[in-house]
């Protein structure tokens, strides 16, 4: 039986891969340069900061069997910009000039493919079961508890993205009633600098919480008239 848990500075090795791994083939390009050992690294420092959109502290691991096999990383999206301006002063620190200069000629194209969320919504930015846990029902473990935190930070609606080519995640979001509100498909040449087709964007509205049963009737005798209930 495995446990949730919050991340913690110490998970930065566990945090980068799996981050690295709920990106695909996208995250290699835009955070290695194609290098799979180098966008892992840099994740790998990004998780550690105590601030900025990559932080451990956005990020709930799912231990089994003494491992880390699962990752979420979310937050309400009407944090979406005070949680990316530390990107600036965290890229300068773990990239080169020439590497800075190299991300912004990938993700510029991306900059006008739409919406990534809403203010209104719990945004679910990166989710990813390890190889060896997969079909265990760690992703929708991930995703109920994803639910449970948007619910204490008062929001109806959570949200996610997903790579067009990315067949299992669809369909696991899909079952736990995700509904497609808008589809980015990039041009062709597009999609081959920047490791993905596309994107859906997809969201769920929460359904309300049932509500407290009401309570059995007392098999006790009722108290007569002028007898105290004391």
């Amino acid at each position: 039986m495995g446990i949730l848990r919050t991340a913690t500075p110490e998970d930065a090795a566990d945090g980068g891969g799996l981050l690295l791994s709920s990106m695909g083939e996208f995250g290699n390009k835009m955070f290695g340069a194609g290098n799979a050992f180098r966008a892992q690294a840099n994740l790998t420092r990004l998780f550690a900061y105590p601030d900025g959109r990559f932080s451990y502290r956005l990020t709930t691991l799912y231990e089994e069997e003494g491992q880390v096999a699962g990752l979420l990383l979310c937050f309400p999206g009407a944090a979406m910009e005070a949680l990316s301006a530390p990107l600036v002063r965290q890229f300068r620190q773990v990239y080169s000039v020439r590497e800075l200069l190299r991300m912004l000629w990938l993700g510029w194209p991306l900059a006008f493919t739409g919406q990534e969320t809403a203010s209104d919504e719990f945004y679910i930015a990166h989710l990813a079961v390890s190889l060896n846990f997969r079909r265990r029902g760690i992703g929708q473990a991930l995703l109920d508890h994803a639910e449970v935190l948007a619910r204490k930070a008062g929001l109806r609606r959570c949200s996610l993205n997903v790579d067009l080519d990315n067949g299992s995640a669809r369909r696991l979001y899909e079952r736990q009633g995700y509904s497609l509100v808008s589809t980015r498909k990039l041009s062709p040449g597009v999609a081959r600098k920047v490791g993905t087709p596309g994107q859906e964007r997809r969201v769920k509205v929460l359904p309300p919480l049932a509500a407290a049963a009401p309570a059995e009737p007392s098999l006790a005798p009722s108290p007569e008239a002028g007898e105290s209930q004391n």
